[in-house]
């Protein structure tokens, strides 16, 4: 009866383990995709006049702000962005152009 208590013991903390190496990729994860966007300044300003104009104030963050407050006023954020900003994506501006997929010369 020992044994299966000591194994099941184990067992939970395994699944504790993985179960906080997930939400912590989860976490990641996301953090990579709201880098992937760079705003440029005038696009924030564009932004900013958009909802003053039709609302009033800034009542609506944008996907912008969030990433503002994330990056760079956040505790944890500057931290990311320094030391694991190889595993975000690489801010771009959103170009017009169409994807190419790879031409392979598969028999």
């Amino acid at each position: 009866m020992l044994t299966v208590d000591v194994m099941n013991t184990g067992k939970r903390f395994v699944r504790l383990g993985w179960t906080t190496l997930a939400g912590r990729l989860g976490i990641l994860a996301g953090l990579a995709l709201l880098n992937a966007r760079l705003y440029r300044p005038e696009e924030v300003k564009a932004m900013t006049k958009f909802q003053n104009d039709n609302y009033g104030s800034q009542f609506f963050p944008t996907l912008q702000t969030v990433q503002e407050q994330v990056f760079t006023k956040s505790l944890i954020g500057p931290q990311v962005k320094t030391y694991l900003g190889f595993l975000l994506i690489k801010p771009t501006v959103p170009g017009g152009k169409q994807l190419e997929r790879a031409k392979a010369d598969l028999p």
